[in-house]
């Protein structure tokens, strides 16, 4: 099990003093589990099996048998893969929630609704290439503005682009 211990530890890419955050250790208390002179505790394990950036398998540790990590579910990997591509881990922040609902939300679309979604976001990643969408708040309106009035926005695109152009409060 203490084998198990280290590669598992190897394997998530975390030094000893890492673990031993996570299991309320310290490094030197990782270094004793590696190298079998302490046990892992139960305690150990369900704060493992807590881990929330990889589903540890607590049974292989116990008994090596299965694979180390549970496999995720539609909703933990798309969390996985937007703190991976944000590098960010702290789940209060505003752009990582938005970025998780919008694809959850786009993962429960049927194919024709995410063609028209996936129409629109590349106008406005167009637009942003072609025009200066970064120095203010007004241009990358502007930007978003633009790619709704394109030739294939929906009439709700261009609708909530209009209302958009209305609020005096996003031009300040």
């Amino acid at each position: 099990m203490n084998k198990r211990f280290r590669e598992l530890r190897k394997a998530l890419g975390f030094t000893q003093s890492e673990m031993g955050k996570i299991l309320g250790i310290t490094a030197s208390g990782v270094s004793d589990i590696e190298s079998g002179r302490r046990k892992i505790t139960e305690q150990h394990l369900i704060m493992l099996s807590n881990f929330k950036q990889k589903p540890i398998n607590i049974d292989w540790i116990r008994t090596g048998k299965g694979d180390m990590f549970n496999p995720l579910s539609p909703d933990e990997e798309i969390e996985t893969f937007v703190r991976n591509l944000l590098e960010y881990s702290d789940t209060n922040n505003q752009m990582y929630n938005m970025v998780i609902e919008a694809v959850k939300a786009y993962s429960a679309l049927d194919k024709t609704s995410k063609k028209v979604i996936d129409g629109y976001i590349e106008e406005v990643i167009n637009n942003i290439k072609q025009n200066d969408c970064t120095n203010s708040k007004k241009n990358a309106h502007h930007c978003i503005i633009n790619a709704a009035h394109d030739e294939g926005a929906t009439p709700e695109q261009k609708e909530a682009a209009d209302a958009l152009m209305m609020d005096d409060n996003e031009w300040n």
